[in-house]
């Protein structure tokens, strides 16, 4: 039974367990209700060991259950009217009986008991890894750096991902069947046993980290930008409930020429913006925004990510770009570079625009006119600080 109709008849248990098994599952359909039968059956989760087959659970429910007056058509999403509340609870009651818990109690708030005191463990430690020339020589793209070349920002992550899988056992990463393009390929093959390849289906892979996120892990999320508004409903539902994702969206905006346009990603900065300027249950944004211009920016910001508490989300260009960063240079949530200064305009860019702006300041420069560049490379944005950049005459204050 769905909201306003029955379900199909391909969406029955039935079929659904004919599914299962037409792709390699083994099935077992229980009673939904029975905890019994709900424990036998995640009690064999070991077949999983048998033939590398997945099991799947079926369990039929119903609707409404444990009081028959709530059961049926036009139940979904409607509240008990106040004079059918005593026929309900009197038939929750007796379904209580019937389970032999009728006589279990809650007395007063249900309350924890008190964790002993322990020293601090390890694994809260800030996440240090490598120096950023040493990052590079994991994956191989020192010598680049070392020759001057530019060095796309989605292989600074790859590199970063590799330094955070050696320095942190909690580190896990999951791809979409990129990761040849997002360069999370460099952690499945230096951590096997810390990927998980969830193929072309990121809403999947969005609800799988948040379960690695669940049992203690840090699980890195990586997928053309584009490919990640597939998941929006997931990864809402996963902020919802406080996930620690980090969320890297390579490809993003529109410099990836050669991909055509169904694979540039626009939409991405509003709806992870939207969730900048909003808390989250750590008092943090419930969103963090990253978008760097450069390799060694790119570097640093997946560290940071890492020793966030909450869902982050980082945007990576294809593009080679040149490097603009000092190796020990920092980043912070919020934070902005001063590039270079000029009295006359402010430019205030992230990502490839970024290097744009410094092009056009070149030839202001020329005409006589001095810009100051930004790169705002982190949201919520300082912006209160950034228009006192602006000329003294051009700022909001100056015309009150």
């Amino acid at each position: 039974m769905a909201q306003s109709d029955w379900v199909s008849p391909q969406q029955s248990y039935q079929r659904l367990a004919e599914k299962c098994e037409a792709f390699g599952f083994i099935v077992r359909i229980i009673d939904g209700h029975d905890p019994l039968e709900i424990g036998r059956a995640f009690n064999e989760l070991h077949v999983i060991k048998n033939g590398n087959r997945p099991l799947a659970i079926i369990a039929r429910t119903v609707k409404g259950w444990g009081a028959a007056a709530e059961q049926g058509m036009g139940k979904h999403g409607t509240p008990v009217k106040k004079d059918k509340m005593g026929e309900v609870i009197g038939q929750l009651d007796q379904t209580a009986r019937d389970l032999g818990v009728a006589d279990y109690k809650l007395n007063g708030e249900l309350k924890p008991p008190a964790p002993k005191a322990t020293a601090k463990p390890a694994e809260s430690k800030p996440i240090k890894i490598a120096a950023f020339q040493d990052g590079l020589a994991m994956v191989g793209l020192d010598k680049d750096f070392a020759a001057g070349k530019p060095i796309a920002p989605r292989k600074a992550y790859g590199a970063a991902l590799v330094a955070l899988g050696a320095a942190d056992k909690r580190v896990v990463g999951l791809d979409a069947d990129v990761k040849n393009s997002t360069h999370a390929e460099w952690f499945a093959k230096r951590f096997p046993e810390r990927f998980l390849e969830c193929k072309i289906a990121e809403q999947n892979m969005v609800s799988v980290a948040a379960g690695v996120s669940a049992a203690g892990k840090i699980p890195f999320c990586s997928t053309f930008a584009k490919f990640f508004e597939r998941a929006y409903d997931q990864i809402e539902m996963a902020i919802i409930g406080g996930a620690n994702l980090k969320l890297t969206g390579s490809h993003a905006g529109v410099t990836l020429a050669a991909d055509g346009p169904s694979q540039m990603s626009l939409p991405d900065v509003a709806f992870f913006r939207s969730f900048t300027h909003v808390k989250n249950f750590n008092g943090r944004p419930a969103v963090t925004y990253f978008f760097p211009a450069d390799a060694v920016s790119c570097y640093r910001i997946t560290e940071l990510m890492a020793n966030l508490d909450g869902a982050c989300y980082q945007r990576t260009l294809r593009a080679e770009t040149k490097i603009l960063y000092k190796p020990e240079d920092t980043f912070e949530v919020g934070g902005f570079k001063v590039l270079r200064e000029g009295k006359d305009l402010v430019f205030v860019a992230a990502g490839y625009m970024v290097h744009e702006c410094l092009k056009a300041a070149d030839e202001l420069a020329k005409a006589g006119k001095k810009a100051t560049v930004i790169d705002a490379y982190s949201l919520p944005l300082k912006t209160d600080e950034i228009l006192q950049l602006a000329p003294e005459e051009r700022r909001p204050d100056h015309h009150r």
